[in-house]
């Protein structure tokens, strides 16, 4: 009988060649029909209510219809999922079909069918855990001493291979036997084991992969002797995989990519957090809008608080800021300070290797920029002193003509000032620096080419679990965190008044003995002097302005006027609700209508969520296909169900009208408070959005 792991699922079609390596299309004549086995299998090959197919291998099959020109009939039959797979198997020896998906191939299986040559699709022998267990997760599953496994059956194959796995990693197996899926599952629910035995393509309903283990390739298959379906089959698979190499693999992240959607620490996480103490984070100053200290208060400043910010809440540990200068060497500083942690440190693997640091997943994705002064030829930079901080100082140091300062704006400055020709710096940084710092003179290069990915970097004595703490933390970091603090950092201009500026002069006040005059020309000086600057610098403000106070497409809120909306709102008690929404399948309206179709899709939707929800209601885009509303208070249990049931038929009786049609899955939280805070907010919100996804998409879930 046919196991699980025939199965696979697909949503919505695909073209992701350029216009160049599109095939022409066949011409008429070779137009024909292909009848394709269609059976029940959740994520390779579904149709909904509407007759709207979709899945892995409904995707895979229309871009090799780009290179066939072949038309598909899609085949159905009655029967739970092992009865339409053996009756498709009949039918495909017969003929009465011509292709069957999702085939694992063998020696016998290929006595009576034939296989394409290459596979189109990978799946894995896995280990699943219950989507309600958040002690065992696909990070510490690694760190278990013993591992009560539920199998299904004496499969050998499985068996050898969960036993090499934890032979591996030095982990206790003990076997937990049952006689069906439904027993292995009951099995991990009632705690009678820790994970089952599955296919990460098909898992069972409620569980997630923590583990995969073997690789099982799966294939199209046709009947014996029917060559031109093969060989048509063969030539499109090897052009899919040139022309795209990476479609395989974006299909199997888009409908199999079955990860735990965390709900907060695992259970050795939070006991390394109970007894941890407080940790000393080195902040170094000079990298605005990133991280700074405040002038004034002294207090750390820029978008890596933020970040740190959150990491405390989400975690619980206690973040202690340690102001430390710019390093002559990492190691030495670490000693000096007792340092757990270091912020802002670019993703170098030789600069973590040389210091024996451990780098966390970046934080904020940035680019570099170069530097230079104006009309400097940035083409030839052979026998040019390149400005560099002592912090950044690594291979750089023994080359030629390298000038070390103490910080990135040090180094900017001396761009400025002749003292050196080129430096450089993350994009935020320069572009921040040389606004805010009248530095007209210079030029920022973009190299779109070198990301500049910031990350916390762990000293080489730090926890591995601390770094662990950091990782799920960011993981779980709402969208937008840090690049909206970005923005906020950079249209936090302090303007000058001329009674500071006449302070600022004083000496030379006193020095020129006629005050009145002085200060009247030195006014117009500075107000000569900044025009320029300041116009520069409002017209960036009021782009940076509209990118965090409102979306660009849609016109609805931006995720940084969002969360002052519901911070307001919390202030006076007056939340009712949060609701988040995310388009299903959003790619593929992209993929098949193109990206202004999809652009359309997204300002239907907001109009829509505007007819929806209510003018006191503060509405959303977060960025890609996720919306979010924060609904005003008080509001009852079934008003916030019927907001939502109307909303998913609006958004799918509108999306028909408009001739393309998708759906949404919604996720609803109903305060009791009033005034929860917005981070517990959105994440109630979401969880029961991907809950609402779990469940079929295209419905709602209320927490």
């Amino acid at each position: 009988m046919p196991s699980r792991s025939l199965s696979v699922c697909w949503q919505g079609p695909r073209n992701p060649l350029s216009l160049n390596s599109r095939p022409p299309p066949p011409p008429a004549s070779e137009h024909r029909t292909v009848r394709v086995a269609w059976p029940d299998q959740p994520g390779l090959t579904e149709v909904d209510e509407n007759g709207v197919y979709s899945g892995y291998t409904f995707e895979y099959l229309e871009q090799i219809a780009q290179f066939t020109g072949w038309d598909y009939e899609f085949v159905h039959v009655e029967g739970d999922i092992n009865t339409q797979l053996v009756t498709f198997l009949g039918m495909l020896e017969t003929g009465d079909v011509d292709i069957v998906g999702a085939m694992s191939y063998s020696d016998a299986l290929a006595q009576l069918y034939d296989y394409a040559i290459n596979p189109y699709g990978t799946a894995h022998t896995s280990l699943l855990a219950s989507d309600d267990n958040y002690d065992i997760t696909d990070v510490n599953i690694y760190q278990q001493r013993k591992l009560r496994v539920a199998f299904l059956g004496s499969s050998t194959k499985s068996t050898a291979a969960v036993q090499a796995f934890c032979d591996m990693n030095g982990i206790e197996l003990e076997h937990v036997e049952c006689g069906s899926a439904d027993e292995q599952v009951e099995a991990v629910l009632s705690g009678r084991a820790d994970v089952l035995t599955g296919v990460d393509i098909s898992p069972e309903k409620g569980m997630h992969v923590v583990a995969s283990l073997t690789p099982n390739p799966f294939y199209f298959a046709t009947t014996k002797g029917n060559q031109d379906i093969v060989s048509s089959l063969n030539e499109a698979i090897v052009q899919i995989e040139k022309s795209d190499p990476t479609f395989g693999t974006e299909l199997y992240e888009k409908h199999f990519n079955s990860s735990q959607k965390s709900q907060g620490l695992s259970k050795d996480l939070r006991a390394f957090v109970a007894q941890s103490d407080t940790v000393r984070v080195g902040y170094l100053a000079g990298a605005a809008p990133i991280q700074d200290f405040d002038d004034v208060t002294g207090e750390p400043t820029g978008a890596s608080k933020t970040a740190l910010d959150f990491i405390a809440t989400y975690t619980g540990l206690s973040i202690e800021y340690v102001p430390i200068p710019s390093p002559d060497d990492w190691s030495a500083t670490i000693k000096q300070y007792d340092l757990d942690v270091i912020v802002g440190i670019a993703r170098d693997a030789e600069f973590a290797r040389t210091y024996r640091l451990s780098l966390s997943t970046p934080y904020l994705s940035s680019y570099q920029c170069l530097v230079v002064r104006d009309g400097a030829d940035a083409s030839d930079l052979d026998g040019q002193r390149l400005a560099v901080s002592k912090g950044a100082v690594g291979r750089e140091a023994a080359a030629d003509n390298v000038l070390i300062f103490e910080t990135i704006e040090d180094c900017i400055k001396a761009v400025s000032a002749g003292d050196a020709d080129y430096t450089y710096a993350e994009g935020f940084t320069s572009s921040y620096l040389i606004n805010t710092g009248n530095l007209n003179n210079v030029t920022s290069l973009v190299n779109a080419d070198v990301s500049n990915d910031l990350c916390f970097a762990f000293s080489p004595d730090a926890d591995s679990l601390l770094l662990r703490a950091f990782n799920e933390a960011i993981r779980e970091m709402p969208a937008g965190t840090v690049s909206d603090s970005v923005y906020r950092e950079i249209l936090q201009d302090e303007q000058i008044t001329v009674a500071q500026f006449a302070e600022a002069y004083a000496k030379e006040i006193a020095i020129g003995g006629v005050l009145v005059i002085i200060v009247v020309a030195l006014t117009a000086l500075y107000v000569w002097s900044r025009s320029k600057a300041l116009a520069t610098t409002r017209a960036e403000k009021e782009r940076l302005e509209a990118i965090a106070e409102q979306d660009g497409l849609t016109g609805l809120l931006g995720v940084g006027a969002l969360r002052e909306r519901a911070h307001e709102l919390a202030a006076r008690k007056e939340i009712g609700g949060f609701v988040v929404i995310d388009i299903d399948d959003f790619k593929d309206i992209n993929d098949t209508y193109g990206h202004k179709a999809g652009d359309e899709a997204l300002c239907m939707l907001a109009r829509t969520l505007e007819e929806a929800f209510r003018e006191n209601d503060a509405i959303s885009r977060f960025g890609g296909d996720e919306f979010a509303v924060c609904l005003k208070g008080p509001l009852s249990k079934e008003a916030l169900k019927q907001l939502c049931e109307t909303l998913v038929e609006r958004v799918r009786t509108s999306s028909i009208a408009q001739g393309r049609p998708f759906t949404v899955s919604v996720g609803a939280f109903r305060s009791t408070e009033g005034d929860e805070g917005y981070l517990d907010l959105y994440d109630c919100a979401d969880k029961a959005m991907y809950e609402a996804k779990r469940s079929g998409k295209g419905r709602f879930a209320i927490a």
